[in-house]
């Protein structure tokens, strides 16, 4: 039997097209679920406890939750059916043996990830909601880079080129859900959850602008810095490469510390470089202030967020007074991310209006 396996194992493989893997794991996934089945029925026949209506009610359960939990965006961290869910989701890569389908399963996988965070945008806020949406697009953002590593393991140029093009235009599509998850949890979320949503905004909007202005250069459809990794604003506005010790995340995700040209940077040129990031910081803020006062926006949605960058600001400033300079880029970063952001937050007065007569429709209708 050992023989038979070795001499299996060393036949050729055939490279199967798309439609025909998913057929094969279409059956495999029909036959695994058949065989439970006809287990539970010979369990239930010998125990006699077969009604048909209840036989026929599990039967159906037993074929209809895993397919619901695996597709529904529905199913949240929230939901019993989510482990169900993840683990369909790793037998999928596990089975997925054709490279190039890799990346768009984990591009699959984060657009589900986007679309459970937004359902969970629309909960009534409470701190457990907020945790498992920041969870959801954290993990979207992971997918997105593994779809990139997915695509640098395919050995074929041509192949990986076609992949990767289809990757960076799915990939843009990922705004439209961020966008709409901010709208939904508006300007009053906590302070955590609104710098996990704009963060994630401002680095897939730049990376969507890096690949149309400069074309693909890492194979990374969301080329995404670590949470832990700090970058500097940039002295131009632009959001490039930063005045600061560290430079934006190179292939491996991974920064790269810039070497000065003496042992190691004064402290005093440090804090002067912090200091006018923060200056460039909060002449963002007050252009975005002349900006938003030319337009009907909600003037509670205004007040709130100008105070939440304000709050931002004079913690930078705080930092850089006390000498704690190693915070001062992620405190930055944030508040860049929201300014350049902020009209995803925020409502015009004509949209709070509509949202007050659709709650009254909605209580009128109710009092009927």
């Amino acid at each position: 039997m050992d023989d038979l396996e070795k001499k299996l194992s060393c036949l050729p493989r055939v490279k199967l097209s798309k439609s025909a893997d998913l057929k094969i794991k279409a059956r495999l996934y029909v036959f695994m679920w058949h065989k439970q089945g006809q287990a539970l029925w010979a369990y239930l026949k010998g125990q006699k406890l077969y009604p048909p209506p209840v036989v026929l009610f599990l039967l159906f359960a037993i074929i209809a939750v895993p397919s619901y939990a695996y597709t529904s965006s529905s199913v949240t961290r929230q939901s019993l059916l989510y482990p169900l869910k993840r683990e369909m989701e790793n037998i999928e890569i596990r089975l997925t043996r054709d490279e190039s389908v890799k990346p768009a399963a984990y591009v699959k996988f984060a657009e589900r990830r986007l679309a459970e965070a937004e359902v969970l945008s629309l909960k009534q806020a409470d701190p457990q909601t907020a945790a498992a949406l920041r969870e959801a697009i954290t993990e979207a953002e992971d997918l997105s880079r593994q779809a990139g590593v997915a695509i640098r393991e395919i050995k074929d140029e041509s192949v990986r080129a076609g992949v990767q093009e289809k990757i960076n235009e799915a990939a843009k599509e990922h705004i439209g859900p961020l966008s709409r998850i901010a709208r939904s949890v508006g300007i009053t979320a906590d302070e955590e959850t609104l710098d996990t949503i704009a963060m994630a905004m401002e680095r897939a909007q730049k990376n969507n602008r890096r690949k149309e202005n400069a074309g693909v250069s890492n194979g990374f459809p969301i080329d995404l810095p670590k949470p832990d990794v700090p970058s500097a604003i940039d002295d131009s506005g632009s959001g490039g490469a930063a005045p600061g010790r560290f430079t934006e995340p190179d292939e491996t995700g991974q920064a790269e510390e810039v070497k000065p040209s003496v042992a190691a940077e004064p402290e005093a040129e440090l804090k002067e470089q912090a200091q006018n990031s923060l200056f460039i910081a909060a002449e963002k803020v007050a252009n975005l202030k002349e900006d938003l006062l030319a337009e009907d926006y909600d003037q509670a949605d205004m007040k709130k967020l100008f105070g939440r960058l304000g709050e931002k600001l004079d913690k930078a400033q705080n930092k850089i007074e006390s000498d704690e300079l190693s915070e001062i880029n992620e405190i930055l970063k944030s508040a860049e991310a929201l300014t350049n952001n902020a009209k995803h937050f925020i409502k015009k007065q004509t949209d709070k209006e509509e949202d007050k007569t659709g709650q009254n429709r909605g209580k009128s209708g109710k009092n009927k």
